[in-house]
C-alpha cells in the first residue's frame, strides 16, 4: 500500500491587509505566522509571497537559460 501526501496550498490576502495607521500590525502578522507554523496541510501562503516566489522562479530559469542555452533547443 502506498501513501501519498500531495502538496496543497491556500492563497490568502496580501501583506497590505496587515497595515494600519501606525504601520504594520505586528500582532496580526505574528498571529498569522504562528498559525502557519502549526499548519502543515495545506500550506498557507499570502498572495504577495506567492508572487515573489513566481518572480524568483522565472528569473532563475532565465539565468539558467543564459548559462546553458543548448539545453533549451
Amino acid at each position: 500500500m502506498l501513501n501519498f501526501h500531495t502538496k496543497s496550498f491556500v492563497i490568502i490576502g496580501n501583506l497590505s491587509q496587515f497595515g494600519g495607521e501606525q504601520g504594520i500590525n505586528k500582532e496580526q502578522l505574528r498571529s498569522l505566522e504562528l498559525y502557519r507554523r502549526n499548519t502543515n496541510q495545506p500550506e498557507i501562503i499570502i498572495f504577495d509571497e506567492m508572487y515573489k516566489r513566481a518572480i524568483h522562479i522565472v528569473e532563475a530559469s532565465e539565468i539558467y537559460q543564459l548559462a546553458s542555452p543548448d539545453l533549451w533547443l
